[in-house]
């Protein structure tokens, strides 16, 4: 996974050096300025992993069936796949609020959602987030989200068609959205 991160990483690197031939260069380094990712956090992917698997199993099972959030009743809705840039934004802020300890949507850059997503790849046509802390596994995380209402819409949104996970044991982020 590491691997195929660094040749990534890579690739983006030298798109961006062809890209920017002639332009001004300042201290940050190309890749870290592009997308806006701290330095000292890196992304692995989780494609194919237990995380993604397990994640997206619970999720789908949620979404499989008629629920009420707060006072909206939702129907059952299709299945979510799991997208790799969504999982890199969800890792990127995840990264940020543990090393920086602070737990909110916003980031420590003042970023959004959106803005982690669009700087992760990812062209939204529609953005969500769900953060919890505390939580001991991915059941509780779920459950957590279930049982508040603001939350529970994100995972029972129709709209939404992909969605990305990252935890570190104790906090937890998730992504939903939809690409154009």
């Amino acid at each position: 996974m590491k691997l195929l991160y660094f040749k990534q990483s890579l690739l983006l690197l030298m798109c961006m050096i062809m890209t920017q031939c002639g332009s001004d260069s300042s201290d940050v380094p190309a890749a870290n300025k592009e997308n806006n990712i701290p330095d000292g956090i890196t992304v692995d992917s989780a494609e194919n992993s237990t995380l993604a698997n397990e994640s997206l199993q619970i999720l789908n099972n949620i979404r499989s069936s008629s629920r009420r959030c707060g006072l909206t009743n939702f129907n059952a809705t299709g299945p979510l796949t799991w997208n790799l840039k969504l999982e890199q934004a969800s890792k990127i802020h995840l990264d940020d609020m543990a090393n920086r300890g602070f737990f909110d949507h916003t980031g420590s850059d003042g970023s959004s959602v959106g803005d982690r997503a669009e700087r992760s790849g990812f062209i939204f046509q529609n953005i969500a987030e769900n953060l919890a802390d505390g939580q001991r596994n991915l059941q509780e995380a779920f459950q957590a989200w279930v049982d508040s209402p603001g939350h529970c819409v994100n995972l029972m949104n129709s709209s939404h068609a992909e969605f990305g996970l990252a935890t570190n044991g104790r906090l937890w982020v998730a992504v939903f959205g939809r690409s154009f």
